[in-house]
């Protein structure tokens, strides 16, 4: 008698259906580890933007002329004099995907206080108190920033909402 070795039809297609699932069970997980990463990567980028942005706003008003500051320009400008250096500052928020929150100090000069790959949002209440006649003159400010896609149903998109309030000491 004749010895018959070798794999069957059905046991051949139930290995191959196994290593299907599993392929596809992994590249699923793969996929989701790095959709996962970017998102990370998007709300690290806004935090850090979002972080400096509060910082150099209280830096630039804790040297603010407290009976400089205008808040007239609108609720997305405030201006002041520095009272150290004399010199003139406005923060001005200017919203959308290439918006920026922006320090216009002296001749004209420019400097964003956000990166380029950041959107900015909530500019109309960007200035959103602002009490200049107290003996301690208090503003507080109100942004958001966002990073990634906009594309309807894509995951890889962070947005938050910055507060700050500051209080200047005459």
């Amino acid at each position: 008698m004749r010895k018959k070795t070798g794999f069957t039809l059905i046991e051949t297609l139930v290995t191959l259906a196994l290593t299907s699932v599993a392929v596809m069970s992994i590249t699923v997980i793969i996929f989701n580890s790095l959709q996962a990463n970017n998102k990370i990567n998007y709300l690290e980028k806004v935090d850090r933007n979002g972080s400096a942005v509060l910082e150099e706003i209280k830096k630039n008003l804790y040297k603010a002329d407290a009976t400089t500051i205008d808040c007239g320009g609108g609720q997305s400008t405030v201006t002041f004099t520095n009272k150290y250096d004399g010199v003139t500052t406005t923060l001005r928020c200017i919203e959308g995907i290439t918006g920026q929150i922006a320090s216009i100090s002296g001749v004209g000069t420019t400097v964003s206080l956000t990166s380029s790959d950041v959107g900015v949002s909530g500019c109309g209440g960007f200035v959103a108190s602002c009490i200049t006649g107290s003996a301690s003159p208090t503003l507080e400010f109100n942004f958001a920033l966002s990073a990634g896609s906009t594309d309807p149903g894509s995951k890889n998109y962070a947005k938050k909402f910055f507060r700050t309030k500051v209080v200047i000491r005459r």
